[in-house]
């Protein structure tokens, strides 16, 4: 994301319309958190600032200057293809809503040509990255139906091949909307007789055909992936990825794979957001490892790369009935009240313009080659009615945005980075995909008890297990009698509550290990939970937070005063939903000088 100005001032103020816009353009990391400082970007082209967007290219064809003098170098283009089974080559579109029913294949495709145009002026400008955004928005079909798959694959192969005659750059797909089908229990696989034995095999083998299908119809194609499926999803996502990459290095693809990350976007600290980074990097690498294939690995670390997401504009919130049930969301209070809006009819901003600076001057440092803003509805422009109905565009188009968007439009015409060495340092090694065991001090072991029911309304009323410690004791669990359970931490430190467990409907656990200090002295611990926990030392309670939130390394640190020898450290990590829970905690580099370390009891 970036930030260009006075440009941008005159020409809102020399046009009738209304288009105000923003774009998607040692000390360890995060010391810059209470205070940052900027620096100029000395390389401001080595990284590509893009917006995924629904933007209509007669729209984007007239007013490609102004989002070029504001820093953006592509668009994720929405509702070209809209969803997997779309075949693009019919016609009419949205976009071309005069064009005679058919199905026009090649190079007088009305909508080819449209993009085209848009795609050559988009280019003389210095716009260059724009991409065809497709998504899973219905159920793919079921993994070992050939028919089927071969009827998807030539779908995105066509749409490779629109998209180079077009001169788009790549394709972004979004595999989002069916996050169900990615986990093992999903009720299609339990069906009597079903291969669930061969289940994540066959899915890598889908993922493979897909990105093969592409390469085939637009070889140097730049392919964008979101979200970080390796961290947000089950198994078969990763297994998907895995294929994908797989056949991009069969080909060794020169546009590469690029991982948009959806977890960072309201992660404004410049720790929490390198953290989520390095977390979503270490899983790829991890994921792409245990495929063995070294030749996707080898290429992943040549050309793929992480590109955090930023969601700076764009305000929504749930309305829930008596019962809890969504009935609508609403937008800002103060401006709507609990009034049924939409989600994508509030423009209002996420965060300060203060907090997106930082946030995009840590992400620049972070990322290899893009970052990319999600624009949650047209959040950054507002049209006249009569230009709706001339770009064809949507009704979204002519919703006012927020009255201080210029000051956003400044952090993207001018694009900064942290003054922080360390923090410049640590991100180099995780964007080249060197940071592995980066962060140091993590217990190799921890021992858990649970899952327990959650009282969502009170997660701080004490249970059994953390009043008293007894590593022989059975407890009621939800899964049955249970007792404290020995398990490895993995290579990025993460106590993975959720694989342990399951999905257990939004339930806690207890995570016990032990440190032994050389003498009586003060210890800083790192930790970050997904969602609400509690740290206890020694008994006593020393953290707590109960609220909803992603796990990130060091987001919070702890200050304690350790006695000389053995001392025990309890967790109770609570899950409020989603499909993430469990945490990060480790003894900081100071700590480990000073003779602090993981011991067992």
């Amino acid at each position: 994301m970036k930030s260009r100005e006075r440009l941008a001032r005159r020409m809102v103020a020399g046009t009738a319309w209304l288009l105000l816009f923003c774009s998607c353009r040692s000390q360890k990391p995060g010391s810059v958190d209470q205070g940052a400082h900027y620096l100029a970007d000395s390389n401001p082209e080595r990284v590509k600032t893009i917006l995924f967007a629904t933007i209509a290219p007669d729209f984007l064809y007239e007013r490609a200057d102004f989002f070029a003098q504001n820093g953006i170098h592509g668009f994720m283009m929405a509702h070209i293809m809209a969803s997997w089974q779309d075949d693009i080559w019919k016609q009419p579109t949205a976009y071309t809503p005069h064009a005679p029913a058919g199905r026009v294949v090649g190079e007088a495709n009305p909508l080819l040509r449209k993009c085209r145009r848009t795609n050559q002026r988009c280019r003389e400008l210095g716009i260059e990255y724009n991409s065809v955004k497709v998504a899973f928005y219905k159920n793919l079909p079921d993994w070992f139906d050939d028919a089927a798959w071969r009827a998807l694959c030539e779908n995105f192969h066509q749409c490779a091949v629109f998209s180079r005659l077009a001169q788009f750059s790549g394709i972004t797909l979004d595999i989002e909307y069916i996050a169900e089908m990615y986990h093992l229990d999903y009720p299609a696989y339990q069906v009597a007789g079903y291969p669930r034995d061969r289940l994540r095999s066959q899915a890598q083998q889908r993922g493979q055909e897909l990105m093969a299908a592409m390469i085939k119809g637009f070889p140097d194609m730049i392919f964008w992936l979101l979200p970080e499926c390796m961290t947000m999803y089950g198994p078969l996502a990763s297994d998907l990825f895995s294929g994908m990459v797989s056949a991009l290095a069969e080909k060794d693809s020169p546009g590469g794979i690029h991982v948009c990350s959806e977890g960072t976007y309201t992660a404004t600290k410049p720790r929490a957001l390198f953290g989520l980074v390095y977390k979503t990097d270490i899983k790829s690498q991890q994921v792409l490892a245990a495929s063995a294939d070294q030749q996707a690995l080898e290429y992943w670390r040549r050309r793929g790369s992480i590109s955090p997401g930023l969601w700076p504009l764009g305000y929504y919130r749930e309305i829930l009935d008596a019962a809890g049930n969504r009935i609508g969301y609403a937008g800002k209070k103060e401006k709507f009240g609990d009034r049924i809006i939409g989600s994508y009819a509030d423009k209002s901003e996420n965060y300060s313009a203060a907090e997106f600076q930082r946030q995009y001057a840590a992400g620049r440092l972070l990322a290899r080659r893009f970052v990319w803003i999600y624009c949650h509805g047209q959040v950054f422009w507002q049209l006249s009615k009569e230009e709706m109905i001339r770009f064809h565009a949507s009704a979204g188009d002519t919703l006012p945005v927020v009255d201080n968007l210029q000051d956003y439009l400044d952090v993207l015409r001018y694009p900064k980075i942290l003054q922080d060495s360390s923090f410049a340092n640590g991100s180099r090694l995780v964007r080249e995909h060197q940071g592995l065991n980066y962060f140091t001090g993590f217990a190799p072991y921890w021992r858990h008890l649970g899952p327990f029911a959650f009282d969502q309304k009170n997660f701080s009323m004490p249970m059994a297990p953390e009043k008293t410690i007894d590593l022989q004791a059975e407890y009621t669990t939800l899964s049955g009698q249970g007792c404290w359970q020995k398990t490895p931490v993995d290579s990025s430190g993460y106590v993975d509550l959720a694989s342990l467990y399951g999905n257990q409907k939004m339930p806690l656990a207890y995570s016990l290990a032990w440190v032994a200090s050389a003498k009586k002295q003060p210890v800083q611990l790192g930790f970050g939970c997904n969602d609400c926990a509690t740290v206890f030392v020694n008994g006593k309670s020393v953290f707590h937070f109960d609220g909803s939130r992603n796990a990130v390394i060091d987001e919070d640190i702890i200050a304690v005063t350790l006695p000389a020898g053995r001392s025990q450290i309890l967790v109770k990590c609570g899950d409020r939903g989603g499909s993430h829970w469990g945490f990060y905690l480790r003894i900081l580099e100071q700590a480990e000088k000073n003779k602090v370390r993981w011991v067992e009891p």
